[in-house]
């Protein structure tokens, strides 16, 4: 009796997916649409939606896009007589989907599973799909942080069929579901304008066969506002407000020597503070090498306020004066040259991607 009831509940279930599929007047068609001449055409298009996070050490970042394919499958064709489309969302989109092919491409550099937020699907009278929808993912990028905060970097996604070969499938870009989202924001960056790289390459692993791929790379540009103005600007005016021991050369050393450390621990603890804006990466990027040169040039402050006091005690109060008077003017000017030197050098070397992906 058991096993009459169980095969009785499989055929009533295969009863309702074979009518539910009749009803919406979809055919049982999960095989490649047949191309005899050519590869099949997926039109696929990717809109950058939001940058969610960047983690930085790891090199991932988190965002949000969407993704627009669209292919023509005679088999899905039916009759209307004022065009209007079979249209789908959420769930209803994927009980369609699971009763018809689709390309269902995978993102090469994605660094965990997609998260589908949103989806619409669109059949068409003469048997042509529109396939949308948004989703979360995580990307493994190669990002060099060198040049933070005046560095610009390439954003991709790679996508692929892992199922299907070149002479099967091929992608071809969609310029009018290519870009950027014009609900885009980010405080962070600026985004351009996105290109798209198409092509056939050798599968990973031990696969023989060439698969087609379609790449999205995008330049995102850093909003270096914010850091000149809230940590740059400040850093450099605590050690340049440490030249002003110089002014005061008539005071005991010991009273100029910590006007001078009081700046620099100042800075020290204004670094401290702002510590989770630096991006944590084990080479020096431009903006801590600017506060490095910074102690160090505090250092050379103190030596040298302890220099000329040496001089005034070996009775050569001449070489005191004017030692103190021509530091005033030339400490603050090298200060500035330093910087200036080392934010030339960075924006000129040739950048060394360091990938700590593992």
């Amino acid at each position: 009796m058991r096993y009459f009831q169980f095969i009785t509940v499989v055929i009533l279930l295969l009863y309702s997916m074979s009518t539910y599929s009749s009803a919406q007047g979809l055919p049982d068609a999960k095989t490649l649409p047949s191309s005899i001449e050519q590869p099949f055409e997926v039109n696929t298009g990717l809109y950058l939606m939001h940058i969610v996070k960047i983690d930085q050490p790891n090199q991932i970042l988190s965002g949000l896009f969407e993704i627009a394919m669209l292919w023509t499958d005679d088999r899905l064709a039916f009759q209307s007589s004022d065009g209007t489309p079979k249209s789908y969302s959420g769930a209803e989109a994927d009980k369609v989907l699971s009763t018809m092919w689709y390309p269902n491409p995978e993102i090469v550099n994605q660094a965990s599973k997609t998260s589908i937020q949103k989806s619409n699907l669109a059949i068409f009278p003469d048997g042509s799909v529109k396939y949308r929808y948004i989703f979360s993912v995580d990307l493994l990028t190669e990002f060099d942080y060198t040049r933070f905060p005046f560095d610009d970097q390439d954003l991709r996604m790679e996508l692929q069929s892992f199922k299907y070969n070149s002479k099967q499938l091929v992608f071809v870009p969609s310029e009018q579901y290519t870009g950027i989202s014009s609900l885009f924001r980010s405080d962070d960056w600026i985004a351009f304008p996105m290109s798209v790289y198409t092509g056939v390459k050798r599968a990973f692993g031990f696969e023989t066969q060439d698969r087609a791929y379609i790449l999205y790379e995008m330049k995102l540009e850093r909003r270096s506002q914010f850091y000149i103005l809230q940590i740059i600007i400040p850093f450099c005016f605590f050690i340049l407000m440490a030249t002003s021991v110089f002014w005061i050369y008539w005071v005991s050393v010991d009273r100029r020597v910590a006007v001078t450390a009081t700046f620099m621990l100042t800075s020290v603890a204004f670094n401290f503070l702002v510590l989770n804006y630096l991006p944590s990466v084990p080479y020096k990027t431009m903006l801590n090498t600017i506060i490095t040169a910074g102690y160090f040039m505090g250092g050379v402050i103190i030596a040298a306020v302890i220099t000329f006091e040496l001089f005034k005690e070996a009775g050569r109060e001449r070489a005191w004066v004017l030692g103190n008077k021509i530091t005033r003017f030339v400490a603050p000017v090298v200060m500035i040259a330093v910087w200036l030197l080392i934010y030339y050098i960075f924006m000129n070397k040739d950048l060394q991607i360091v990938n700590l992906i593992r």
